[in-house]
Parts: C-alpha cells; structure tokens; sequence
C-alpha cells in the first residue's frame, strides 16, 4: 500500500471514530437531561394521585392495599414497559393471566394497537389476546360474566397508551403497558384501570381458593421450560414454581417483572 493510501485509511478512521465519539457524546448528554424531567413529570403524577415517589417508583395504596407503579425502560432483550402492582395476600382469586397476542388483522404502530374507533366487542376481543386461569372457573367470573363487556372496554381503554397485559398470581396483580410512561394523563390513567380491575376483582372473584406449594400441585408446570414437574422451587416473592435446574440457570423468576433471585 502507498503511503497516500495509507494516510487516506487513517484519516478516514480517524474521522469514523470522531463521528461515533460524538453521537455517544450527543447520547449521553440527552440521558443526562432526560433522567431529571421524568423524574418531575412523575413526582407530579404521583402527587396528584396523592401518592408517594420513592427510588423512581410511585408508592401509594388501592383499596387498602399496598401499591406501586414501577417504571422499565428498555434495555438489551428487554422491552419498556410501566407495571401497576396490588398487593392480593388474602385476597387472590387464583391465578390469572392474559396476554395480547399477534392475531391476523391487528395492527401497531411502534408497539401500539391501532384501534378502531367503534367500542371492542367479546369477539375482537378473544382474537387478540390470549387467557388462561386457574381454576378455570376465574375465567367465567372475572371475563365471562354479566359484566364482560364492561372489563373488556375498560381494559382495552389502555390499548391507546400502549398494549395491556394483566396477570393475577397469589401474591398480586400486575397490570402493564408496553411503555416507559412519562405524562401525567397516561399514568393515572393506568392506575385508574388498575384500581377498577382491583375492586371488580373483590366484588365478583369466587372465594375459598386453597393455595399449595408448587410442588405439590398435581401438574404444575416450570415456568422457565413450561414441562411438569413433581418437586420444584418456588418464587420467594410471587411463588412461581420452577425446577431448580432451571432456576440455577436463569438466576431469578420467571414472572414478569417479579425480578426476585430468591427461591424458597
């Protein structure tokens, strides 16, 4: 190679790492400006819920129970999201879970449903999202019931923030949205969601649910590998069982947004 050449490479190297120092330069200087204005647009969200903002969550209680609104930002395989999470110690119906699936005809816009402006019905509903519960009869009281079209529009109401999902375990309920919410409007809105579901959850959810220990549960499934299995661990916090092989290669909970890397 010339030493022309040669001097050229270099030069245009030299500009390459010039232009990435600067875009990450650019980068880091938005994050730093960013962290603190979502810190206020969520101290005041949290204020006019009459809620507390403690470690960049928002504490506060629903129903009597102990609440929080925590807050992902996304990261390497790991969407955003915004979770509302209620305390159901006691109170838990069984376990719950309904998840939006990618039904032929559903259309997004940077992971948000575009939804027509006519009221969702049952039928739209069943072909977007998928459920299942244990006892099986939760389905009928909280979903199938006489007031089925009134749970679905309230929670699809969220489909204009960013797609829903709800699960239910013994522990809690858990309701998220696939963004890092930001705005006041958005935020109270899900809580808002979170607080209907809770109370329809205590008016209308059938009582005397006998929990067991996971491995005692006659078909109890891994939450990592999905097989049954007939001893197991479970989640210190939510109580999800999982084999302990699997536990030990994951290093916490399966759970959405449990995080727990204790096992009992």
């Amino acid at each position: 190679m010339r030493s022309g050449d040669l001097a050229n490479v270099v030069v245009h190297g030299i500009y390459v790492l010039s232009c990435v120092v600067l875009i990450m330069a650019g980068i880091w200087s938005w994050k730093r400006k960013e962290g603190p204005r979502r810190e206020r647009l969520r101290r005041a969200a949290a204020e006019r819920l009459g809620a507390a903002f403690q470690d960049g969550a928002i504490v506060m209680e629903v129903g009597g129970r102990g609440a929080r609104v925590d807050f992902v930002e996304a990261g390497v395989e790991r969407p955003p999201c915004t979770c509302v999470s209620v305390d159901l110690r006691g109170l838990s119906p069984g376990a719950l879970r309904v998840v939006p699936r990618d039904a032929p005809g559903t259309l997004r816009l940077f992971g948000i449903l575009l939804v027509p402006g006519s009221k969702p019905n049952a039928a739209e509903f069943d072909g977007s999202y998928e459920s299942h519960a244990t006892p099986p009869s939760l389905l009928e009281s909280l979903l199938w019931g006489p007031r089925r079209e009134w749970v679905i529009q309230t929670f699809r109401s969220l489909e204009r923030i960013a797609e829903p999902a709800l699960e239910i375990s013994r522990e809690r309920l858990l309701l998220r949205v696939g963004r890092d919410l930001e705005d006041e409007r958005s935020i109270r809105q899900l809580v808002t969601v979170a607080q209907v579901l809770f109370e329809h959850i205590a008016d209308t959810a059938p009582a005397g649910v006998a929990w067991m220990e996971a491995g005692a549960v006659p078909g109890a499934r891994c939450g990592v590998c999905m097989t049954e299995m007939a001893a197991s661990v479970a989640c210190a916090r939510c109580r999800a069982p999982h084999h302990r092989e699997c536990w030990e290669f994951t290093g916490l909970c399966s759970t959405f947004a449990c995080g727990s890397k204790l096992w009992a």
